[in-house]
């Protein structure tokens, strides 16, 4: 038996931090399932009631998937827990999105330098493919098709500096501002957005080209150009560079980012 000290904290603070030590510890294996409600009260010492609220709390922190009519599981949501923590910062220090752009920067030219040096042969034809995705864009109609092309090129990069926290917060970075502003230039239709794209191919195919050449300097330079020609368009665009993470319309868009990533299981290029 494992009964809680019921001085000091909430009862139900107290069996969250217990709950959530096994998970991350690996005590409840991923994907495995949780107690009965009944198992885990009694092995508390306390009420199912109380039970219940410790799990809605780390099925909020996406540690745990509730299916009604199955139980609940362990579920090692990890872009989901980053992007809610990240979420709060952005909000409450009013962070803009060209400064989002800017660490984007900063993290993009590390992941692409690693990956010139690392990255496999499935790897390099991974982005050589959606390199070439990218380069017409007559087959689709969609703006979301688009940006979903956007997102992907970016990411198999990232993925491929094999370092998972580093490639993490960069992936989350990445659907986070071309989401939003997804979201926000809608009303300028899907022509807008494949002669955006297309405007930043040939920074696109240098980029590729150094990393098939495993050239890491040669790599890096060619990122800094992509987002320099990035960061420039947005500047120069009056309803983009006066966007901020603390605004009410990217609040929501953000709201609805994590709705997906929760729903999904943390994939961001879906």
């Amino acid at each position: 038996m494992n009964k809680i000290d019921r001085s000091g904290s909430k009862i139900s603070h107290r069996i969250i931090e217990e709950l959530r030590e096994r998970i991350l510890t690996g005590k409840f294996p991923n994907d495995s399932k949780l107690p009965a409600e009944r198992e885990l009260a009694e092995e508390f010492g306390v009420s199912q009631p109380t039970i219940r609220e410790a799990i809605r709390a780390l099925d909020a922190m996406g540690l745990l998937d509730v299916r009604h009519g199955s139980g609940t599981y362990v579920n090692h949501n990890r872009m989901f827990m980053v992007a809610t923590a990240l979420q709060a910062l952005l909000q409450l220090d009013a962070v803009t999105l060209a400064q989002a752009l800017d660490v984007r920067r900063i993290l993009g030219g590390h992941s692409v330098a690693l990956a010139a040096e690392i990255a496999t042969e499935a790897d390099i034809r991974r982005i050589e493919s959606s390199l070439q995705m990218l380069e017409t864009l007559d087959d689709i109609d969609s703006i979301e098709a688009v940006v979903r092309r956007m997102v992907d090129f970016q990411v198999v990069i990232s993925e491929a500096s094999r370092n998972p926290l580093l490639s993490m917060i960069e992936k989350l970075l990445i659907v986070l501002l071309l989401e939003v502003q997804m979201r926000a230039l809608r009303h300028r239709g899907v022509a807008y957005w494949k002669s955006r794209s297309l405007r930043f191919q040939s920074d696109r195919k240098r980029i590729v080209e150094a990393m098939t050449r495993r050239d890491r300097a040669e790599a890096t330079r060619a990122m800094e150009g992509y987002f320099q020609h990035q960061l420039e368009e947005f500047l120069r665009d009056p309803e983009l560079v006066k966007m901020c993470f603390s605004d009410e319309e990217v609040i929501n868009a953000v709201s609805e980012i994590l709705v997906n990533l929760r729903r999904n299981g943390g994939t961001v290029a879906e």
